[in-house]
C-alpha cells in the first residue's frame, strides 16, 4: 500500500504514546488492503490535538487517560454510553461530525459475559474505567460493589467473588475469588485492551475486526 492524498488517517491520543495500537490498526487496514493509516500521538493539550484532527481530516482517533473525560472530548456528540459513563475513547469523525464511544465500556461487558454464575462483583476504583465497568455490570444486571481508596483495606476480606480492578495498583486477593486486572500487560488487562480496540475498529471502518489481529493471545 502507499500513501496518497486519498489515505485516510486515524490516530491515538495520549499523554505519551505508545506502538500497540499502530502495530494491531495497521496490520488490519492491511488485511483489508485499505488504503488507511493509524499513529499514535503524545499530546500535552487534548483540546489542540482535537482541533488539529479536524483541521487535518483525520477520520478517527482515540483517547487515552487522561483525557477520556476531559471537557474538549465531552463537548462532542456523545453516544449513549459516553452520556451515561462521563467518559470516552474513541471518536469517529464521518463528514465533519464527530461522535464519541466508549468501548472499554464494551469490552468489559464482553469479558464479563464470558463468566458463568456471578454472585458477586467487586469493581476496584471509582475512575473513568470503573465507570465503565459499572455500565457494562448494569447493561448485564450484575450486582457490584465498588471499593474506593477509602475502602481498600477491605480487599483482603473479599472472598468467593469476582474482583475487577481499575486501578493501576497491583493487588492481591483471596484465592477464592476470580481476579481480572485492566493493566494491559496482564493476561486479562491485554484482552480487554485487544477487545476494546476491535470494537473500535469497527466503529472506524464498519469493517469487522480481524480476530487473528485483535486477538487477546498475540
Amino acid at each position: 500500500m502507499y500513501l496518497n492524498k486519498d489515505t485516510e488517517v486515524y490516530a491515538s491520543f495520549a499523554e505519551k504514546a505508545g506502538n500497540k495500537g499502530c502495530i494491531v490498526f495497521n496490520n488490519a487496514f492491511m488485511f483489508y488492503n485499505m488504503n488507511a493509516i493509524y499513529k499514535s500521538f503524545s499530546v500535552p493539550d487534548i483540546s489542540k490535538a482535537v482541533d488539529g484532527a479536524f483541521a487535518l481530516g483525520f477520520k478517527g482517533f482515540a483517547v487515552s487517560r487522561p483525557y477520556k473525560s476531559h471537557d474538549r472530548i465531552l463537548s462532542l456528540n456523545a453516544s449513549d454510553e459516553v452520556k451515561e459513563i462521563g467518559a470516552a475513547n474513541t471518536v469517529v469523525i464521518k463528514e465533519g461530525e464527530a461522535t464519541t464511544y466508549n468501548t472499554d465500556y464494551i469490552a468489559a461487558r464482553d469479558l464479563l459475559q464470558k463468566e458463568k454464575n456471578i454472585t458477586s462483583l467487586y469493581i476496584l476504583g471509582a475512575g473513568g474505567y470503573s465507570k465503565a465497568v459499572q455500565y457494562a455490570a448494569k447493561k448485564l444486571n450484575i450486582d457490584y460493589t465498588v471499593v474506593t481508596r477509602r475502602e481498600w483495606y477491605s480487599i483482603k476480606d473479599i472472598k468467593d467473588s469476582l474482583v475487577f480492578n481499575c486501578t493501576p495498583a497491583k493487588v492481591s486477593t483471596n484465592e477464592s475469588n476470580k481476579y481480572i486486572d485492566s493493566d494491559p500487560y496482564s493476561k486479562t488487562g491485554l484482552c480487554l485492551s485487544r477487545c476494546q480496540a476491535g470494537h473500535q475498529f469497527t466503529l472506524y471502518t464498519d469493517m469487522p475486526a480481524p480476530k487473528r489481529i485483535f486477538s487477546c493471545h498475540q
